[in-house]
């Protein structure tokens, strides 16, 4: 999490870093969930998204899916999301980024990848 919190303060970001850190993960959890549901049968796959419906990415539906779903794939389909979102959301800032904002940003990539 400190990666994303360092890594807007690096480009100038000025808006709140931990409502960016958290949507960030947000959205990194919820394709690793896509992807690991996709991989069960299709009936677990309906049981899953029906149980989460109501308790979308909370620390329930977490706890849920621990049971349902090995830790190790969906760790992988995190971490797998994490950095393809990382590397989408570095492409798309960085045209607009100062060379000073990007030698921070590269500092602060290179402490924590």
């Amino acid at each position: 999490m400190t990666l994303l919190l360092k890594t807007p303060s690096s480009i100038g970001y000025e808006d709140d870093k931990q409502l960016f850190a958290k949507k960030f993960m947000w959205a990194c959890e919820k394709q690793a969930l896509d992807v690991v549901v996709h991989r069960l049968p299709k009936d677990q796959q309906s049981a899953i998204y029906e149980e989460l419906n109501e308790v979308i990415l909370s620390d329930q539906s977490k706890a849920y899916l621990t049971v349902v779903i090995q830790s190790k794939p969906y760790q992988d389909a995190l971490l797998f999301s994490f950095q393809r979102n990382l590397e989408d959301y570095m492409h798309t800032i960085a045209p607009s980024l100062s060379e000073e904002q990007a030698q921070k940003t590269e500092q602060v990539l290179k402490e924590y990848l």
